[in-house]
C-alpha cells in the first residue's frame, strides 16, 4: 500500500528554539504537528515537563529549569531574582539548559527503536544518525544539491570528496537526516574511520544493521537482509578501506532499493558513481568589506562565529575585530575545520592576536583532543584516563591548580607551579591550552577580557589527590598563600584609600582563593600571613555585602593569633573595629579600635593611631555621644594635618560632617562636607568627590530642600558616570529618585526607583537595595497600603544589618523615626511589630519583589 512520503520540513529534531518553546510558549509549539504529535505520545505537557525535570543536568540547569516551569512567562528580572544572579548570568545559565535539553532529546528520540506499519512520525524511522550539535551553516546550495541528486532515481551511488577539513560527513549527515522519510526501512551511518581492513567493510555494515548471524556476518546474509529494503548507507571515510569499492557495486545490483552515500578523499571509478566536490565556505572580500551585519552572514564568518561562542558565550562581532575575524577566515581559505580550530582559540586569544599566530605558524590550528570514547565504569576511572592522556610537565600543572579555590589568572597559575625555575609565560600559555583543549580545564572570560582558568570541582578533587600523592601540596598552597598576600597588598597600595569599583571587581572575583588562602595560613598557624591579607581587605568584606564573613574571619585571626605589636595587627584590629561597628556590635568594635590606638601608639605609628582613632569617634558618633565623638575626630584632625596625610584629613573632614548631619546640626555639615570636597578637588580624587557631594545631597534631602538635595546628586552621579561606577550610578539615581519624590513629581521617582531597584539587585549592591526597598515603602504609605509599607520597612532593616549599613541614631531620629511612629499608630503597636518581623524574615528576592509590586 502506497502513502504520501512526508517532507523533510516537517522531520522532529529539537533545537533551541524549540526547546525554548516547548517551555515559555508551548502553544506555538504545538502548531507544529510533528511536535505536537510527540508530546501527545508522551501523555501530554505535564508528562514532558516531569520528564525534563527527571534528565541529567548540572545544579545550575536544574534550578533554572525548576524556575522556568513554575513561573512561566515570567520576565527575566524576575528569573534573576529567582535564582540570586543577574539577567546576563541567567540568559547564560538558559541558553546552557537549552542545549542541553535540545541534545539530550535528540540522543533519547534517536535512542527509540521505530515502529513497522501505518502512522509513523517522522522520527520513528530506523536509524542511527547522531544529533546534530552545532547548526548547519553555510552549505546551503550544496545541501539542495545533495538532496536533489539522492531524490533522483538514477542516481544509487553519490561519493561526496573533497579533502580533509572541508566538512564531507556533515554535509552528508545533514542531507541523510533531511531524507529520512523517503527511506522506508531507515537511514544508517556506517563509520569506517577506525577500519583498514577492506574484508570488514561487509561485517562493519551488518553490524550497523544488527544483522543477527555469526560475528562476521557474510555478504550473502547481508545481501539477503537488504534485497527487499528501501534504505540509505552512510559510509563515511571509505578513502580508508578503497579497495572494498567493488562490495558497493554488488550491494546496488542485488539490492534495488538502496542508495549509497560515500564520503571520501578520492572517487571510488565506479560505475554508475556519482560525484560531488564539497567546496570551501564563501569568505570575505577584504578589499569591500560590508558592515558586521553582513559580514556576520558569510558562511565562513558564520562558522568563525559559531564556534567561538562555543567556548566563550559573550563573544561578539564588533567594528573593533570584524577585519582581523574576516582576515582569519580568508587566511583559512573557508576550511571548515580550520576555522572551527582557529575559533576555539578565542579562549585564550583575541581575533587580532589569533591573527598574528596564524601569520606565524599553523601550529595554532593543532588539535589536541583523541576521540577515543573508551567505556568507564566510575567518574574516577573517566578522569584518570584523561589524566593518562597528559604528558608529565601537563599531569604536573594540572595537580598543581588543584589548589585554587574558583578560577585563576595566567600569572596566578605561574606563580604557583614551580619546576625549579622559573616557567616562561610562553609554556604556560601552551600547557593551560592544551588542558582545556583535553577538557581538563575550563577558559572563562572576565569584564577587563584577561583569560580566567577553572576546574570543574571533580576534576579539582582529583587534582589534589594526585598532588598529595606527589608530596608537593603544602609547598603549592604555601606558595598560593604567598601569591593572594602578595597580590591583595598590591592592589590596596595601587587604590590609597579609595574604594573603587575595579578593587571591588577584582577581589569579588578572588574571594574564593582568598578564602582558600586563609584557611591555609590559620591551618598552618602562618597568623602573619592571615593578618595581612585580613587587614588588605576588611573595606571590600564591608562594601560587598560580606560584613558577617569579615568579622568571623577577623575575630578568629585576632584571637588565634599572638598578641604581638605589629602593623600586620594594627590594621587587622582597624578592620575589626569597622566590621564591628557597621554591624551595631559597638562594644567589640571599641575593643578592637582601642587595642588599635594602643598598638600603634607602642609602635609610634601615627597613620594607624590616627585612623584607630578615627574609628573610636565613630563608635561614639554611632552611640549617639557626638561630642566625644567630635573631640576624636578633631584629635585625629590633628594627627593627620601634622603628618602632612591630606588624604586622610579631608577624610576626617567628611566624618565630622557626617557627625554634624546624625546630631542634626546641618549648617555645621554642610561646612565639613564642603571642606572636604575641596580638599578632595585639590587631590585630584573625584571618587572622593562624589561622596562628599552625595553627602551634602543627603544633608539637603533631611532639611526639605529637595531641588538642592537633586543638584548635589546630579554633579555626584555625573562624576560617577565618568569613573564608570555602576553600583554608586544605581545609588544616586535612587537618591534622586527621593528628590524628586519630594518635590511632588511622583511618576518620574518611581519610575527611577523601580528600574535601579532592578540594577541593584544585578549589581549585589545592597546599600542601594536597602534604600530601594525604603523609597518602595514610602510610595506604598503614600497609596494608603500600610501594611505592605510596615514589612518593606522591616526588610530594609534586615537588608541595612546584612550590608552593615545601619541607621545611625541621629540620622534615624530625624529621616526614619517619625514615619514608624506614624505607621504604628495607624496599624497599631501589636500589628506593627508583626509585619516589621514579617519583613525582617523576607529572603532578598521576595523583598525585591515585594518593593516592585509597591511600584508598579
Amino acid at each position: 500500500m502506497n502513502r504520501p512520503v512526508p517532507q523533510a520540513s516537517t522531520l522532529l529534531r529539537w533545537d533551541e528554539e524549540h526547546i525554548k518553546n516547548l517551555l515559555t510558549e508551548p502553544e506555538t509549539l504545538l502548531e507544529e504537528e510533528a511536535f505536537s504529535e510527540w508530546v501527545r505520545q508522551q501523555g501530554g505537557l505535564q508528562n514532558v515537563y516531569n520528564l525534563l525535570r527527571g534528565l541529567p543536568l548540572s545544579e545550575k540547569q536544574r534550578k533554572t529549569l525548576k524556575a522556568i516551569l513554575d513561573k512561566p512567562g515570567a520576565s527575566l528580572q524576575e528569573y534573576s531574582l529567582m535564582l540570586h544572579v543577574s539577567v546576563a548570568t541567567f540568559v547564560r545559565y538558559r541558553a546552557s539548559l537549552l542545549r542541553s535539553l535540545a541534545a539530550v532529546l535528540n540522543a533519547r528520540l534517536l535512542e527509540r527503536q521505530s515502529a513497522e506499519g501505518e502512522g509513523k512520525t517522522n522520527l520513528a524511522y530506523p536509524t542511527n544518525l547522531p544529533a546534530a550539535f552545532l547548526p548547519f551553516i553555510g552549505r546551503e546550495e550544496e545541501l539542495q544539491t545533495v538532496r536533489f541528486l539522492l531524490l533522483r532515481d538514477e542516481v544509487r551511488l553519490l561519493t561526496i570528496t573533497g579533502p580533509g577539513g572541508i566538512g564531507k560527513t556533515r554535509l552528508a549527515l545533514q542531507a541523510a537526516s533531511d531524507l529520512l522519510p523517503h527511506f522506508r526501512d531507515g537511514v544508517f551511518l556506517v563509520s569506517l574511520g577506525v577500519l583498514t581492513e577492506p574484508d570488514l567493510v561487509a561485517s562493519t555494515i551488518a553490524q550497523t544493521l544488527h544483522i543477527k548471524g555469526e560475528d562476521h556476518v557474510g555478504y550473502e546474509i547481508l545481501k539477503e537482509h537488504l534485497r527487499n529494503k528501501q534504505l540509505l548507507l552512510v559510509l563515511d571515510n571509505f578513502e580508508q578501506v578503497a579497495e572494498a569499492a567493488p562490495l558497493l557495486n554488488r550491494l546496488l545490483n542485488d539490492a534495488p532499493g538502496l542508495k549509497i552515500v560515500v564520503t571520501s578523499r578520492s572517487v571510488l571509478h565506479l560505475y554508475g558513481e556519482f560525484e560531488f566536490n564539497v567546496p570551501p565556505l564563501a569568505i570575505p572580500n577584504l578589499a569591500h568589506l560590508p558592515p558586521t551585519e553582513a559580514l556576520a552572514q558569510i558562511p565562513s564568518v558564520a562558522l568563525f562565529l559559531t564556534r567561538a561562542r562555543m567556548v566563550q558565550s559573550d563573544f561578539q562581532l564588533t567594528d573593533e575585530n570584524a577585519r582581523a575575524i574576516a582576515e582569519i577566515c580568508v587566511r583559512l581559505e573557508g576550511i571548515p575545520l580550520a576555522i572551527e580550530l582557529a575559533a576555539a582559540r578565542v579562549k585564550l586569544f583575541s581575533p587580532a592576536a589569533l591573527l598574528r599566530e596564524l601569520n606565524n605558524t599553523l601550529s595554532v590550528l593543532s588539535d589536541r583532543n583523541v576521540d577515543v570514547l573508551p567505556r568507564h565504569q566510575s567518574m574516577r576511572d573517566t578522569i584518570e584516563w584523561s589524566y593518562r592522556l597528559l604528558n608529565a610537565e601537563e599531569q604536573s600543572l594540572y595537580a598543581h591548580l588543584g589548589v585554587f579555590a574558583g578560577s585563576f589568572t595566567m600569572e596566578a597559575a605561574q606563580a604557583i607551579w614551580f619546576t625549579g625555575n622559573r616557567v616562561a609565560t610562553t609554556a604556560i600559555i601552551e600547557l593551560l591550552a592544551s588542558l582545556i583543549d583535553k577538557s581538563m580545564l575550563q577558559r572563562q572570560s572576565s569584564p577587563n577580557g584577561e583569560p580566567r582558568f577553572s576546574l570543574l570541582e571533580v576534576l579539582r578533587e582529583y587534582a589534589l589527590e594526585r598532588l598529595r600523592a606527589s608530596g608537593q601540596e603544602e609547598s603549592a598552597r604555601r606558595r598560593h598563600l604567598q601569591y593572594y598576600r602578595d597580590f591583595v597588598e598590591r592592589l590596596e597600595a595601587s587604590g590609597g584609600a579609595s574604594i573603587t569599583p575595579e578593587w571591588l571587581r577584582q577581589l569579588e572575583i578572588e574571594h574564593d582563593n582568598l578564602r582558600a588562602a586563609l584557611r591555609w595560613a590559620m591551618d598552618t598557624a602562618d597568623y602573619e600571613s592571615a593578618l595581612r591579607i585580613a587587614g588588605a581587605i576588611w573595606r571590600f568584606w564591608q562594601v560587598h555585602g560580606h560584613v558577617e564573613e569579615g568579622q568571623r574571619w577577623l575575630n578568629a585571626i585576632l584571637e588565634s593569633a599572638p598578641a604581638e605589636i605589629s602593623l600586620a595587627r594594627c590594621k587587622a584590629l582597624w578592620g575589626a573595629g569597622w566590621l564591628g561597628m557597621v554591624s551595631g556590635s559597638l562594644d567589640v568594635a571599641r575593643l578592637r579600635f582601642e587595642e588599635g590606638v594602643d598598638v600603634a601608639r607602642h609602635l609610634g605609628e601615627q597613620r594607624f593611631y590616627g585612623l584607630c582613632l578615627l574609628g573610636v569617634g565613630a563608635v561614639e558618633r554611632a552611640l549617639g555621644a557626638f561630642d566625644q565623638a567630635q573631640n576624636a575626630f578633631e584629635e585625629c584632625l590633628a594627627v593627620f594635618q601634622k603628618l602632612e596625610d591630606w588624604e586622610n584629613v579631608a577624610w576626617v573632614w567628611e566624618h565630622l560632617g557626617v557627625n554634624a548631619l546624625e546630631s542634626g546640626n546641618f549648617e555645621q555639615a554642610v561646612f565639613y562636607f564642603l571642606r572636604s570636597l575641596e580638599a578632595f578637588q585639590r587631590l585630584g580624587q573625584p571618587w572622593a568627590c562624589a561622596e562628599a557631594l552625595m553627602f551634602l545631597g543627603h544633608t539637603a534631602l533631611q532639611r526639605k530642600e529637595y531641588q538642592q538635595a537633586q543638584d548635589f546628586y546630579q554633579r555626584a552621579l555625573t562624576l560617577y558616570e565618568t569613573l564608570n561606577d555602576p553600583t554608586q550610578r544605581v545609588s544616586m539615581q535612587l537618591y534622586l529618585g527621593a528628590a524628586l519624590f519630594g518635590q511632588g513629581k511622583r511618576a518620574e521617582a518611581i519610575a527611577l526607583y523601580r528600574e535601579n531597584l532592578a540594577r541593584a539587585h544585578d549589581l549585589k549592591d545592597y546599600w542601594g537595595l536597602a534604600w530601594g526597598v525604603e523609597r518602595a515603602a514610602e510610595v506604598a504609605e503614600q497609596a494608603g497600603h500600610l501594611e505592605r509599607a510596615a514589612r518593606l520597612w522591616g526588610a530594609a532593616n534586615a537588608l541595612r544589618s546584612f550590608s552593615g549599613m545601619l541607621w545611625p541614631p541621629g540620622f534615624r531620629s530625624t529621616y526614619t523615626e517619625q514615619r514608624f511612629l506614624n505607621l504604628e499608630a495607624q496599624l497599631g503597636s501589636e500589628r506593627w511589630q508583626q509585619l516589621w518581623e514579617e519583613g525582617n524574615r523576607l529572603s532578598l528576592n521576595d523583598a525585591v519583589a515585594e518593593a516592585l509590586t509597591a511600584l508598579s
